[in-house]
């Protein structure tokens, strides 16, 4: 069974990607930080476009980022992680194996417009989250969330 992490998938997305915006720097607070995570980019992908976009993206147009017209198939074709893919398959084994498979990532979608969350009882579902050891929450294995509430 493959037991790569999250952190092998986020390698993996860094090096097949065309471009990396790299956002939230403006929250950093070492100097030199934002220099150095610039270059371990550049050393993971030489041929990537690095976007460093100022707060909350004012300077940025959706053209750096959509139809930028990067991807070029006969090189990612060539590329090793392409080619490991395709072994796979014909090795007899069972081909590409989706990263929700891969990493065990799933998403929620929470609905409804019955009525709001009540505040203390969402309250206390929150607490602990950011501070520490989540292991026994409801945020246990939580990535990422997003999204707008109505309370």
């Amino acid at each position: 069974p493959d037991e790569r992490s999250i952190a092998q998938l986020m390698l993996d997305q860094i090096e097949f990607a065309n471009v990396i915006l790299l956002s939230k720097v403006d929250l950093v607070k070492r100097e030199g930080t934002v220099k150095e995570i610039r270059a371990l980019l550049r050393k993971l992908n030489p041929s990537a476009k690095i976007i460093v976009p100022q707060p909350c993206f004012a300077d940025l147009s959706l053209s750096e980022v959509i139809n930028t017209h990067l991807f070029d198939m006969d090189e990612a074709e060539e590329s090793a992680g392409w080619k490991q893919e395709l072994a796979k398959h014909e090795e007899g084994g069972g081909g590409h194996t989706p990263e929700t498979e891969e990493y065990g990532i799933s998403s929620v979608v929470f609905r409804t417009n019955e009525r709001p969350f009540h505040p203390g009882r969402f309250d206390e579902v929150l607490s602990g989250l950011g501070k520490g050891d989540v292991s026994a929450s409801a945020f246990s294995g939580v990535v990422r969330a997003k999204g707008h509430l109505w309370m």
